[in-house]
């Protein structure tokens, strides 16, 4: 759910562990409805705010699944356009 998501990133923020962000990965993986789009918003926000969660997403883009490989590279380069936006 978006608000377990929310506790993900609470989590993440306080310890900087990566397996917060392996289960929000682990959920868009799920087929959860309104998940993904979450999930992918989280993550293109978080990454561009943060460069460890830029790291640990680019490093995590070749473990995944397909379906999800797809909505990790779609968040890396919305957070890539927000943290660069006059590269458009």
């Amino acid at each position: 759910s978006e608000s377990s998501m929310n506790l993900q990133w609470g989590a993440f923020l306080a310890s900087g562990n990566e397996k917060h962000i392996s289960n929000i990965l682990a959920a868009v993986g799920s087929g959860q409805p309104g998940i993904t789009d979450a999930a992918r918003l989280s993550l293109a926000m978080n990454a561009a705010s943060h460069s460890r969660v830029m790291e640990i997403c680019r490093a995590q883009l070749d473990k995944q699944p397909n379906e999800v490989r797809s909505v990790l590279r779609a968040a890396l380069n919305e957070a890539e356009t927000k943290r660069h936006p006059d590269s458009i």
